[in-house]
Protein backbone atom coordinates (compact mmCIF):
# COMPACT_ATOMS: atom_id res chain seq x y z
CA UNK A 1 0.00 0.00 0.00
CA UNK A 2 1.51 3.31 -0.98
CA UNK A 3 1.81 6.34 1.25
CA UNK A 4 -0.89 8.12 -0.77
CA UNK A 5 -3.32 5.31 -0.05
CA UNK A 6 -2.46 5.54 3.67
CA UNK A 7 -3.30 9.23 3.67
CA UNK A 8 -6.53 8.75 1.73
CA UNK A 9 -7.63 5.87 3.98
CA UNK A 10 -6.82 7.91 7.10
CA UNK A 11 -8.73 10.95 5.82
CA UNK A 12 -11.70 8.83 4.75
CA UNK A 13 -11.79 7.14 8.16
CA UNK A 14 -11.64 10.50 9.95
CA UNK A 15 -14.46 11.78 7.78
CA UNK A 16 -16.59 8.68 8.42
CA UNK A 17 -16.09 9.12 12.16
CA UNK A 18 -17.03 12.79 11.90
CA UNK A 19 -20.16 12.01 9.90
CA UNK A 20 -21.20 9.20 12.24
CA UNK A 21 -20.84 11.54 15.22
CA UNK A 22 -23.35 13.89 13.61
CA UNK A 23 -26.16 11.32 13.87
CA UNK A 24 -28.89 10.76 11.31
CA UNK A 25 -29.62 13.40 8.69
CA UNK A 26 -31.94 16.19 9.81
CA UNK A 27 -35.40 16.47 8.33
CA UNK A 28 -34.99 20.15 7.46
CA UNK A 29 -34.63 21.26 3.86
CA UNK A 30 -31.07 21.57 2.63
CA UNK A 31 -29.49 18.92 4.87
CA UNK A 32 -27.32 16.30 3.21
CA UNK A 33 -27.27 12.55 3.71
CA UNK A 34 -23.96 11.12 4.98
CA UNK A 35 -23.29 9.53 1.58
CA UNK A 36 -23.59 12.92 -0.13
CA UNK A 37 -21.16 14.44 2.36
CA UNK A 38 -18.67 11.63 1.71
CA UNK A 39 -18.98 11.99 -2.05
CA UNK A 40 -18.45 15.75 -1.92
CA UNK A 41 -15.52 15.27 0.43
CA UNK A 42 -13.88 12.75 -1.90
CA UNK A 43 -14.28 15.16 -4.82
CA UNK A 44 -12.75 17.99 -2.78
CA UNK A 45 -9.85 15.81 -1.55
CA UNK A 46 -8.98 14.84 -5.13
CA UNK A 47 -8.28 18.53 -5.81
CA UNK A 48 -5.74 18.84 -2.99
CA UNK A 49 -2.13 19.49 -3.95
CA UNK A 50 -0.68 18.78 -0.50
CA UNK A 51 -1.84 17.04 2.67
CA UNK A 52 -0.47 16.98 6.23
CA UNK A 53 -1.43 14.25 8.67
CA UNK A 54 -0.91 14.01 12.39
CA UNK A 55 -2.16 11.05 14.40
CA UNK A 56 -1.90 9.85 17.98
CA UNK A 57 -3.19 6.46 19.12
CA UNK A 58 -3.31 4.97 22.59
CA UNK A 59 -4.85 1.59 23.27
CA UNK A 60 -5.12 -0.32 26.53
CA UNK A 61 -6.32 -3.87 26.96
CA UNK A 62 -5.41 -7.28 28.20
CA UNK A 63 -4.18 -10.49 26.65
CA UNK A 64 -6.81 -12.51 28.45
CA UNK A 65 -6.35 -15.51 30.63
CA UNK A 66 -4.13 -18.40 29.70
CA UNK A 67 -4.01 -22.02 30.79
CA UNK A 68 -1.07 -21.16 33.06
CA UNK A 69 -2.53 -18.01 34.63
CA UNK A 70 -5.99 -17.12 35.81
CA UNK A 71 -5.34 -13.39 35.68
CA UNK A 72 -5.43 -11.20 32.60
CA UNK A 73 -2.17 -9.68 31.40
CA UNK A 74 -2.69 -5.95 30.75
CA UNK A 75 -0.92 -4.13 27.94
CA UNK A 76 -0.76 -0.62 26.54
CA UNK A 77 0.23 0.49 23.05
CA UNK A 78 0.82 4.03 21.92
CA UNK A 79 1.74 5.29 18.49
CA UNK A 80 2.16 8.64 16.79
CA UNK A 81 2.51 9.45 13.13
CA UNK A 82 2.98 12.63 11.17
CA UNK A 83 3.74 13.30 7.59
CA UNK A 84 3.16 15.25 4.45
CA UNK A 85 2.32 14.41 0.88
CA UNK A 86 2.74 16.63 -2.14
CA UNK A 87 1.13 15.51 -5.36
CA UNK A 88 1.94 13.86 -7.59
CA UNK A 89 4.75 11.77 -6.11
CA UNK A 90 6.41 13.09 -2.93
CA UNK A 91 5.69 12.05 0.64
CA UNK A 92 7.27 11.81 4.06
CA UNK A 93 6.02 9.90 7.11
CA UNK A 94 7.41 9.58 10.64
CA UNK A 95 6.05 6.77 12.83
CA UNK A 96 6.77 6.12 16.50
CA UNK A 97 5.44 3.07 18.30
CA UNK A 98 5.91 2.72 22.03
CA UNK A 99 9.15 4.02 23.41
CA UNK A 100 11.98 3.30 21.08
CA UNK A 101 10.58 2.13 17.75
CA UNK A 102 10.84 5.00 15.30
CA UNK A 103 10.84 4.78 11.53
CA UNK A 104 10.61 7.31 8.75
CA UNK A 105 9.95 6.93 5.07
CA UNK A 106 10.32 9.27 2.16
CA UNK A 107 9.04 8.67 -1.34
CA UNK A 108 10.28 10.61 -4.33
CA UNK A 109 8.71 9.36 -7.51
CA UNK A 110 9.16 5.59 -7.56
CA UNK A 111 12.01 5.68 -5.02
CA UNK A 112 11.28 4.72 -1.41
CA UNK A 113 13.73 5.58 1.37
CA UNK A 114 13.23 4.06 4.83
CA UNK A 115 15.03 5.11 8.00
CA UNK A 116 15.13 2.42 10.69
CA UNK A 117 14.97 3.00 14.45
CA UNK A 118 18.78 3.25 14.56
CA UNK A 119 18.71 6.23 12.19
CA UNK A 120 20.11 4.29 9.23
CA UNK A 121 18.65 4.87 5.76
Amino acid sequence: MTNRKHVIVFLALALVLLVSACGSPASSTGSQAPLQVLQKSLTAMQQLKAVHISMKLTSNGDWGRSSKSSTAQPFSVSATASGDEVRPDKSMLHLSVGQGYNVAEITLGKQLYVQNSKGQW
